[in-house]
């Protein structure tokens, strides 16, 4: 049986999406969230995945990317997860199958270098590679305040 006979995409609510990821996704932590998407198997009747689409974090980067006629015109991937030890190829099933149902053209996303992500799935979409952006720091504050 195909991906197509045992997995089917539906979009979700926010809370779904949300509830998946701070959960399952290894940063452990919401994202923005305009659109989401389940990866449903049929055989074992729930969702074994999630997509999630949001706003760029800048303006800034989407006129870098496409200019300021198609800044509003850009949903930024992020977040992908999909369970563990099931079928290859479910990621860019997943993204190459939701694309499709989103109402923007321009879909930007990271690979984190700090997790030995290299961009598979992107590249198994057809995403472009436009090269490694600036470093930043993941800040993070005690229950004290320090």
């Amino acid at each position: 049986m195909s991906i197509k006979d045992n997995y089917y995409i539906q979009e979700i609510n926010h809370e779904t999406a949300t509830n998946i990821v701070v959960k399952c996704h290894y940063a452990h932590r919401q994202a923005p969230c305009t659109h989401a998407f389940g990866l449903y198997s049929r055989p074992l009747g729930r969702i074994v995945g999630v997509c999630i689409y949001g706003s760029p974090v800048g303006r800034g980067l989407c006129e870098g990317i496409c200019g300021k006629e198609e800044v509003d015109n850009v949903y930024e991937l992020t977040r992908l997860y999909v369970d563990d030890g099931l079928e290859r190829n479910l990621e860019s099933f997943l993204v190459s199958h939701t694309l499709k149902l989103l109402d923007k053209e321009i879909i930007v996303s990271y690979a984190d270098t700090k997790m030995n992500h290299i961009g598979v799935i992107y590249q198994a979409t057809n995403f472009y590679y436009t090269g490694l952006s600036l470093g930043h720091k993941d800040y993070s504050m005690t229950v004290d305040g320090h």
